[in-house]
């Protein structure tokens, strides 16, 4: 949890996508720990609410020709219920 802590104070910071793509990058990996992938898919639709721009990266993430489609599913719950959160 502290690395995604990390990832989304230099995305803050930064305002560079590449750090919401390691985060994504946990929905990808089957191995990653299921705690780490719950904290994660969490935080992704928490700030794709909140912050336009992670939502854009999200989907542009999810037109990647190369996610898996693991990932892809993921990314696509995620940001339809951004869209329906008041």
């Amino acid at each position: 949890a502290g690395m995604l802590d990390a990832l989304w104070g230099a995305f803050m910071a930064s305002g560079n996508g590449e750090y919401v793509r390691r985060i994504i990058s946990v929905l990808e990996n089957p191995a990653s720990d299921l705690l780490l992938r719950s904290a994660a898919r969490w935080s992704l639709g928490s700030n794709a609410r909140q912050h336009s721009l992670v939502h854009q990266f999200c989907q542009e993430e999810v037109s990647r020709p190369d996610i898996s489609a693991q990932g892809r599913e993921e990314l696509e719950e995620i940001l339809q219920k951004a869209a329906t959160a008041p």
